[in-house]
């Protein structure tokens, strides 16, 4: 599907302020939502579990703790975010 990169700024911008993605291209297919590195950078189950195995907790809840800090969660009011949406359709359906 393609989109207006300008737009979709816009919109995820007033949905989610300080949401972090780049865009590849010109369709939706391109976007990649930075969320999805914070998983990436979680080591294997293994890897974990040999951490605490070798290291004791504290130290896995540390190098977990470093990523997490990283790519913080963003967390918002669901009624905030609903309106946010609505206003973000609505200014997409007026620029159309």
């Amino acid at each position: 599907m393609k989109f207006d990169p300008f737009k979709l700024y816009k919109a995820i911008i007033s949905i989610s302020p300080n949401a972090q993605y780049s865009c590849e291209g010109d369709c939706y297919e391109g976007l990649t939502w930075h969320k999805e590195q914070r998983a990436a950078e979680y080591p294997s189950y293994a890897e974990q579990f040999d951490k605490i195995f070798r290291e004791g907790v504290d130290a896995w809840k540390a190098d977990i703790q470093a990523i997490k800090d990283k790519y913080p969660k963003q967390t918002m009011d669901s009624d905030e975010l609903e309106r946010r949406k609505q206003q973000a359709l609505t200014e997409l359906e007026t620029e159309s």
